[in-house]
């Protein structure tokens, strides 16, 4: 198999006049594309789930959209005509920087501080870039998460009191997400997506996650890194996680970027999005008990 996609990619830079590939290696991220370095200079991605291929080229688009205004991959080549090989692809030059996963450990607090100011001017660029999109947020998330819940329910993968617990939270509180404030949103925001050099912050990836959204959600992800920062943490980056580096995460983005803390009861709005966000995990993971943890204990329901 190794040797199948060694000559694919050989073959993708040959016909595109790329480069002479020299060497490979294959990132281990990711569960729908597999990315991989060539001659430590370029970077491809391949989309290996044709179910997400539209998410693949609305990436493509995004790049392309931002590469004037944000730190984003510059695209050199793409191909979604599947005649070179079987599967859409891009190619662009490899971004000069570290993960931030792999560097905050060893960053003092006011370089931290300032990574964090950088990124929120990052984001308020993105959201306020399109605002054409209509979206009734509140109907959105409410149908998604009772989709989830029917789900769940029928695969017996939570306790009946665990269900009821979260139905109840839901039931509670699904008025509050009428509020919305939208605007293009990267929800999938979180240190292993960005690169930095130096303290500054030069590449921003992965724009799959990008949608029309209330602008607020973008802060579930940024919670989760601070009260579980390993959950994004690559295996490489995962040892030098601790917990009490990420703890001024929130505080420092309402200090740079208040907007997005600017709604009624946000931290019942940032619980729905975590119970919406581990339910979808659940379907994926059934069996997995921190999950189901992390769940009750954002319903406020004590697992015996």
């Amino acid at each position: 198999m190794k040797q199948i996609i060694e000559k694919e990619i050989e073959r993708i830079f040959s016909k595109n006049s790329i480069a002479k590939v020299k060497s490979i290696k294959k990132f281990d991220i990711g569960f729908n594309n597999d990315i991989y370095s060539i001659n430590d200079k370029f970077i491809i991605k391949i989309c290996k789930n044709r179910s997400k291929e539209n998410d693949f080229k609305k990436e493509i688009i995004y790049y392309k959209l931002f590469r004037n205004e944000i730190p984003v991959p510059k695209i050199l080549f793409v191909d979604i005509s599947k005649k070179i090989i079987n599967r859409c692809y891009f190619v662009y030059k490899k971004i000069e920087g570290e993960n931030l996963y792999a560097k905050w450990h060893l960053l003092k607090g006011s370089q931290r501080k300032q990574i964090v100011k950088q990124i929120c001017g990052i984001l308020k660029i993105i959201n306020n870039s399109n605002k054409k999109g209509q979206i009734d947020w509140h109907k959105k998330r409410y149908s998604k998460i009772r989709k989830l819940l029917t789900k769940i329910t029928n695969k017996n993968i939570l306790s009946s009191k665990l269900i009821q617990k979260t139905k109840d939270f839901v039931e509670k509180n699904h008025h509050i997400l009428k509020e919305q404030k939208l605007g293009l949103v990267y929800w999938d925001l979180h240190f292993d997506n960005i690169l930095i050099k130096n303290s500054k912050v030069v590449g921003f990836l992965d724009f799959e996650g990008i949608d029309i959204r209330s602008i607020d959600n973008v802060l579930d992800a940024i919670r989760r890194m601070q009260n579980y920062p390993k959950v994004y943490a690559s295996k490489e980056s995962e040892k030098f996680v601790k917990r009490k580096d990420y703890s001024s995460l929130l505080k420092w983005f309402e200090e740079f970027y208040p907007e997005l803390f600017d709604f009624d009861k946000i931290n019942n709005r940032l619980d729905w999005y975590s119970i919406e966000y581990d339910l979808s995990l659940l379907l994926r993971y059934p069996d997995n008990l921190e999950l189901k943890k992390r769940l009750a204990k954002t319903v406020k329901w004590k697992i015996i």
